[in-house]
């Protein structure tokens, strides 16, 4: 088998993996839901804004690779919970910018350390080598991923 081959048996098998445990992972995280009533996506755009002071409808867009509207309807929904505020820049009306309030970064915080238990039950039945093969994989697979992503970007400026 040519090496070209094995690659690709590999991202093959990749594929299904990721396929399985993506359901699994979200099953086990979320068992029927979270105490919030939240969404998945709710929550990684609550996560976002934790590390944040402000931020646009703009930023959001492009952080959840949505349209401006699909991102202000994802902020309404938060704000209408008590989540965060938004607030016009004083200095261009058109500018609007959204962040957590405290009941916001309470429950952001609190689902974070419900996941964090989740994560240490499933570390602790993977065993001690089990957990440090999965994080050096899990590793290798950012910085590659990275690497990528930023060869590519200078091609695609190095190509303007």
């Amino acid at each position: 088998m040519e090496e070209a081959d094995i690659y690709l048996e590999y991202a093959v098998r990749l594929e299904k993996i990721w396929e399985d445990a993506f359901f699994l992972f979200h099953e086990f995280m979320f068992e029927r839901g979270n105490e919030e009533g939240l969404t998945h996506v709710q929550i990684m755009l609550l996560k976002f804004l934790l590390d944040k002071e402000s931020v646009t409808v703009s930023n959001v867009a492009d952080f959840m690779g949505v349209t401006m509207a699909a991102a202000s309807s994802l902020l309404d929904r938060l704000e209408k919970g008590g989540l965060i505020t938004r607030d016009r820049s004083e200095t261009d009306r058109r500018v609007v910018y959204a962040g957590l309030t405290p009941q916001g970064r309470e429950v952001i915080e609190k689902f974070a350390a419900r996941r964090r238990k989740k994560l240490q039950l499933l570390v602790t039945r993977m065993g001690r080598e089990g957990a440090l093969n999965y994080l050096k994989a899990q590793k290798l697979m950012l910085e590659t991923l990275e690497l990528i992503l930023k060869e590519r970007s200078e091609q695609e400026a190095s190509n303007v």
